[in-house]
């Protein structure tokens, strides 16, 4: 019967479990949703940075028309100039140009003194405009192979325009005018509106300087703005160094977090002073919006999956600790009367294990006994019969005990047989090896499968280790200190030999060791010893 205390460790681990279960379950869903939300990201990225290249690509290609444009009228003017009809003739080929050109709001000449001397439009021709930047810029910097992309700049009519102008080179190649555009804002709405896809979507363009110059849908309030100091975002850009950029950040100046895909225009054919930059933006929160709605989906099927495991795992636990209850309460009783059987069973298991230890044990040195040994020496010789493998048994004695046991008491003596039997019985590291007393000061050990010359090696370590311990043996004439003599027979069982021969043979072996002059290990004489194997 499974107790109570079992049946609790049991639930907990039912909890722990389900709790495991939810966990994962709680995963693979927050990864799935990870999984889709990289993944919009990822498509949006790529669809944003789409729109803005071709927004890119198309200025680009205008800029192009325009700057060849630009240098056709350049060529003219020394002609124009010697025919001294600037005014009227090149007023009629800017005017042609400007109807011909998509975006163009006005062509315009102007003189190194900043004086229009030939335009698109009639009613700028003999204005001075020295002091716009436009003018200063070309002024102070000439360069007749670099196209100029000015600083978006309100008109007197509180119109945003963008200009772009070349210089005019004198005979002596130096400044002596400018040719300049002004680029129809009209033109960049419907570009930039074109690309934008979604409600949320804004495409913006603004001059590499920061001033924000168009934002569809409008945000006039924005136009002239100096980004640099008002966006974090088209800081970030510009730092970066990067022609094309990705981000995903805050806007102060929309007040919203954003990704953005911002471009710079400059095509590689132009040697353009300042680039034009196009950024295209989405709301995040518009952005992600079918991804929220498929978290709250998740979510809420998770947390009714949570719930209903949690509360169906609580009812079942509840019955079963009734039943578990009811059954404990049942099973007390007969607990109870078996209690009295059981205590006198581990009596009688105390008392058995007893006297095993009586009939098996040597009472003093707390090794094997004579009886255990000859039962272990029965099955060994049966064992190493039928595997056809050595049987090795060295026959123990203590030199001279008697006088250690005259000389120093019968307490000594005792003592000194531990001794022997704790050093015997720790160099006998197999778990079949067997160390016995035998009788009175002799020991025994029996060593299967270990043949004669490790057998000798044996013998000799267990020797050596009785001398090591430096037992004082004031009465015995061999050294001095307590020292053994061992005899050594091995044999392999056959059919026809018994373990009383190989016990025999050990006993003459050792009595020759003792002839010998004792401390020392003597092998019987059929024990085939091989002399370089034992000084390998």
């Amino acid at each position: 019967m499974i107790s109570l205390p079992s049946y609790r460790f049991r639930f907990l681990g039912e909890w722990l479990f389900l709790a495991c279960c939810l966990v994962l379950a709680g995963g693979v869903v927050a990864w799935s949703l990870f999984e889709e939300h990289q993944a919009v990201d990822h498509r949006e990225q790529l669809h944003l940075a789409a729109q803005a290249q071709v927004v890119e690509a198309n200025i680009g290609r205008q800029l192009d028309a325009l700057s060849r444009t630009l240098n056709n009228v350049i060529q003219n003017v020394p002609t124009w100039h010697k025919q001294n009809t600037v005014v009227v003739a090149g007023s009629l080929r800017l005017k042609a140009f400007a109807d011909a050109m998509v975006g163009i709001r006005s062509f315009s000449i102007m003189d190194k003194h900043g004086v229009i001397r030939a335009s698109s439009r009639t009613d700028l021709i003999g204005r001075g405009f020295a002091d716009r930047p436009y003018f200063q810029t070309v002024l102070k910097q000439p360069d007749p192979s670099t196209l100029y992309v000015n600083a978006p700049f309100k008109t007197e009519q509180n119109i945003w325009l963008l200009t772009v102008a070349r210089m005019i080179p004198g005979k002596d190649g130096h400044f002596d005018g400018l040719v300049i555009a002004s680029l129809d804002p009209e033109e960049f709405r419907i570009l930039l509106s074109s690309v934008n896809y979604s409600p949320d979507m804004m495409t913006g363009l603004a001059h590499g300087d920061g001033v924000h110059f168009m934002m569809m849908p409008e945000r006039k309030h924005l136009v002239g703005t100096n980004l640099s100091q008002a966006e974090p975002l088209f800081n970030r850009y510009k730092q970066s160094g990067l022609s094309a950029m990705v981000m995903t950040g805050f806007s102060p100046a929309l007040n919203e977090e954003r990704m953005v895909a911002l471009r710079t225009i400059r095509p590689a054919a132009l040697n353009m002073d300042k680039a034009l930059i196009v950024g295209v933006s989405r709301s995040t929160e518009t952005l992600y919006s079918g991804w929220y709605s498929m978290v709250q989906v998740w979510g809420s099927v998770y947390a009714i999956l949570a719930l209903f495991s949690t509360v169906m795992l609580a009812i079942w636990q509840r019955r079963r600790q009734r039943e578990t209850e009811s059954a404990a309460r049942a099973a007390a009783a007969l607990r109870e009367q078996n209690t009295k059987l059981a205590e006198a069973n581990v009596q009688l298991e105390a008392q058995s294990a007893q006297l095993h230890a009586l009939a098996f044990q040597d009472g003093l040195t707390g090794i094997a006994n004579r009886r255990h040994f000859n039962e272990r020496l029965q099955k060994e010789w049966r064992d190493c019969r039928r595997h056809q493998t050595h049987l090795t048994l060295l026959m123990i004695d203590i030199d001279h005990f008697k006088l250690f046991n005259d000389h120093y008491g019968h307490q000594a003596g005792d003592d000194c047989l531990k001794l022997v039997a704790k050093s015997l019985q720790e160099r006998l590291w197999r778990a079949h090896d067997v160390v016995a007393r035998y009788g009175g000061e002799e020991f025994v050990c029996l060593l299967p499968n270990c043949e004669p010359v490790h057998a000798k090696a044996k013998a000799e370590q267990l020797r050596m280790a009785i001398e090591a311990l430096g037992i004082p043996h004031a009465a015995s004439p061999v050294n001095g200190m307590v020292t053994i003599s061992i005899g050594i027979a091995t044999q392999v069982p056959g059919s026809n030999s018994y373990p009383e021969q190989l016990l025999s043979a050990a006993d003459k072996a050792l009595y020759a060791a003792k002839v010998a002059g004792r401390n020392r290990a003597v092998a019987d004489e059929n024990t085939n010893l091989d002399p370089q194997a034992i000084a390998d």
